[in-house]
This record gives structure tokens, sequence and C-alpha cells, in this order.
């Protein structure tokens, strides 16, 4: 409250002594001088006096605004608790694959392993299972288990998703070896 009341104070004496200051102006002159001042309270006084078609306090001369710009911090390898969860969500750009990437593979065999899960070993030798947070039952037909084509991409939300094409199902996997 104590600040609010000398900021308006502050604008008040601004105001004041704008009316008081110079002959009449053009407004566009006016106004075009306050949008030059850096300092806050300062271009409100001036605009508050361009509207009660007072002057601005002085003719000051107007001041270049430069930017500062920061340096970037140096990246500093953070190793609390939960970081590599943080920095397994950052792009990383030596990784070399993008996210939209998708992999088209030929099944060399699948089974139903315990728990009704879905195995398949791929023709280079990966060996991929249903997790476990995805439930569905997934039933290969005996014409497809062994000349069946996947496409395995990476989720958007982590881990895997492996589309079954002839079957048209898609579900979450992880990779055993």
């Amino acid at each position: 409250m104590v600040l609010k009341s000398c900021i308006v104070s502050g604008m008040a004496l601004g105001v004041m002594s704008a009316v008081s200051a110079f002959a009449a102006e053009a407004p566009e002159d006016v106004v075009a001088r306050c949008a030059l001042k850096v300092d806050l309270s300062d271009r409100v006084a001036c605009l508050e006096g361009a509207i009660l078609g007072a002057p601005a306090v002085a003719a000051e001369e107007p001041q270049a605004v430069v930017a500062v710009v920061a340096p970037k911090p140096e990246a500093v390898e953070d190793t609390s608790l939960g970081a590599e969860q943080v920095a397994s969500r950052k792009p990383n750009k030596d990784r070399g694959s993008s996210e939209n990437e998708r992999s088209t593979f030929t099944v060399a065999s699948s089974r139903t392993v315990p728990y009704k899960k879905l195995e398949v070993t791929l023709e280079n030798g990966q060996v991929w299972v249903q997790s476990n947070g995805d439930s569905r039952d997934i039933y290969v037909p005996k014409r497809f288990r062994d000349s069946l084509t996947v496409e395995i991409y990476r989720a958007s939300l982590g881990g895997y998703r492996m589309h079954l094409k002839e079957i048209k199902k898609t579900i979450r996997v992880r990779r055993l070896k």
C-alpha cells in the first residue's frame, strides 16, 4: 500500500511539473518523445502530461535503448535425485534417430509367453515382447505366425510400439535381445 501511494505521488509530481514546463507542442511529438523514455514511471508521467494537453517535463535528448543480452550459462551436469529422468526427456542431437523414425521388419517366429503376452523374434535376431503395461490379448492366426510384417517405432511418452501390419493391431513392446 505504501509503495502504491509513493508511485502515485511520484506520477502526480511528474504530471504537475509537465503542466508547468513549456508552451504547447504537437501531441504526436510529445507521445513519440515519451515512448523513448526507458524508466516506466517517467514514461507514464510523460504520457499523462500529454493526455492532459501539457508538454513533457523537459526537452531531453532521446536516449538510445541498449539491449543487454546475458551470455548463455554453460551446461552443468545435474547429479541430483531424478536428474537422469529429466535428461532422458531432453532431445539428444547425438542420438541420430528422429522421433518419427519407423523401422519395418519381417518376423521369423512368434509365440505367446506366460500371462498371454506376445513374443516376436525378428529375422535380424532381435527379440521383442509385449510389455506388462499392455493388457491386450493378441491372437496371431497360424497363417501369419512366420510371415508377419511389423513396424517398430518410439512411442511419444517413452518405450516402443509395434504395429502388426497383417492383423492391424498395435501393442507396446520392450526388447529382450
